[in-house]
């Protein structure tokens, strides 16, 4: 993607290398902690999701609403990331029917990160492991459990922030 972005916008592609040395950089320190502030959680995302955005367009959209008094507060690392990761690998990204994600904090202390439900109909390889791991991470803190709901319209995580 980097090589054909070099060619075709040189201008984006510093932009795209900007930002995954950003990605890597966030992914070898996040490696040495157990938690990080919700305020390096959302810098690292908006690093990521600017990759995602040059990958498919205008076929995926983030909103943050996340609220400043809650910027302190500790997430496991990685969890936003794989959480949106998720979004794009399980759903239909396209233009003419975009994903849509939300992260925004709640009145009790919580993240939720929301998308809407388009499934591919082609089946996705997964090993099933990254709710899981969100979930066992949780569980080994000892600090609340992850909310996982899903409807016909939207699929929705909500993580209590520590």
């Amino acid at each position: 993607m980097l090589d054909s972005l070099i060619d075709e916008n040189p201008t984006q592609a510093r932009v795209f290398l900007e930002e995954l040395s950003t990605v890597y950089r966030y992914l070898l320190r996040a490696n040495e902690q157990n938690l990080t502030d919700l305020t390096s959680e959302l810098s690292f995302i908006r690093s990521y999701f600017h990759l995602l955005k040059i990958r498919y367009g205008s076929g995926v959209n983030m909103v943050v609403a996340v609220d400043e008094r809650h910027g302190m507060y500790q997430i496991p690392p990685l969890t936003l990331q794989l959480l949106v990761e998720n979004a794009a690998k399980h759903n239909v990204v396209l233009p003419e029917q975009p994903l849509s994600i939300r992260i925004q904090t709640g009145d009790h202390q919580q993240v939720v990160i929301r998308n809407n439900l388009q499934r591919k109909k082609t089946r996705v390889i997964s090993n099933q492991v990254g709710l899981a791991n969100i979930a066992m991470q949780y569980r080994l803190l000892n600090r609340g459990e992850m909310r996982v709901e899903e409807d016909e319209n939207y699929f929705t995580v909500t993580l209590p922030l520590l």
